[in-house]
């Protein structure tokens, strides 16, 4: 699910991680595609930034934004059941689910295996 690369610093000015990595969640769920967000159209959501290609994907996303952020607020679920730590899982080791529109994240290869 890694998609394409995107040069972002790492979290917002105020101290927030951009969820997944700065690209508009709106977009990958409705349109299975990697579009780049913009910084004027971020919102804060469960502690992580969103970033939005356009207000109208960004206006989308606030009535019900549970739908478009990754499950679980991006923290890696089978570290959570298994070892019972929260750890933020990565774009990089995530799966998107199109039936049901759905994001999983993992920290890293050997848990999205065993997901």
């Amino acid at each position: 699910m890694a998609g394409p690369e995107q040069r972002m610093p790492p979290e917002d000015m105020n101290g927030s991680p951009f969820g997944l990595d700065g690209f508009c969640p709106v977009e990958l769920v409705e349109k299975e595609q990697w579009s780049v967000g913009d910084v004027r159209w971020g919102v804060n959501h469960r502690g992580c930034t969103y970033l939005f290609s356009g207000p109208e994907q960004q206006q989308r996303f606030l009535p019900d934004p549970d739908r478009y952020s990754p499950v679980a607020s991006g923290i890696d679920l089978v570290l959570r059941v298994d070892e019972g730590r929260m750890v933020p899982g990565r774009r990089q080791h995530g799966v998107f689910f199109p039936k049901g529109g759905r994001i999983f994240l993992f920290a890293n290869e050997a848990s999205l295996e065993r997901f």
